[in-house]
């Protein structure tokens, strides 16, 4: 592997160990949370679509999509909601951001 690409792939590896180290740790905040609302309690968002007896989140706040609503809405499919559910998903995201802005650098 080049020195070139090297550098950035062992920066994104580091954080993303010190990110799976440190995730449990704190608790959940409600900020972090605040997707989750619409997908127990459709009522909950400011603003939805009904299509037939579905109602689809738009807008979880005034300013606020619910854009995140719906990938988690996927994921508690498949997953038990928790702290890596939440977590995890934006850490690899993170790392992928990381990695797109050392290409567009």
């Amino acid at each position: 592997m080049k020195p070139a690409r090297l550098a950035p792939a062992l920066l994104i590896l580091l954080y993303l160990l010190s990110g799976f180290a440190l995730l449990p740790y704190p608790g959940l905040q409600n900020d972090e949370v605040l997707f989750s609302g619409p997908v127990y309690d459709a009522s909950t968002a400011s603003y939805s679509i009904q299509i037939g007896s579905w109602h689809i989140p738009v807008m979880l706040l005034s300013y606020v999509g619910a854009f995140k609503t719906w990938i988690y809405a996927a994921l508690l499919k498949f997953f038990l909601p928790g702290v890596w559910l939440v977590r995890v998903p934006v850490l690899l995201l993170g790392a992928l951001t990381l990695w797109l802005t050392w290409l567009l650098a």
